[in-house]
């Protein structure tokens, strides 16, 4: 099979480098590095699946939709950090952590 490409010049420049370093002609080894690019699996296949609904989604949002998407993000992420605090030094932040009992 037979395939033509138009590339940028620094690209073609970049690529026409690798070949020369590889000892192959520019084909041989753009085929080489075809050849070598690994099937996306299953699950890789599900998640750009799911990345493309969700930008599809994103795109026909409102700017309302948007601001409430960003404020639950927002939120989502300080409850997150909030979790990974607590986690990594048994401490929830708050002052009564640090408060001494007096008996």
């Amino acid at each position: 099979m037979s395939v033509t490409l138009k590339l940028k010049p620094e690209i073609e420049t970049r690529l026409r480098a690798e070949a020369m370093q590889a000892g192959l002609s520019l084909e041989d080894y753009l085929s080489k590095r075809i050849e070598q690019t690994p099937e996306p699996d299953l699950e890789n296949r599900a998640v750009i699946r799911l990345l493309r609904q969700w930008r599809a989604e994103d795109a026909a949002m409102t700017p309302e939709e948007e601001e409430e998407a960003d404020y639950t993000c927002s939120l989502s992420n300080i409850l997150a950090n909030r979790r990974r605090y607590v986690l990594t030094t048994g401490s929830s932040g708050t002052n009564s952590d640090n408060m001494e009992t007096n008996a």
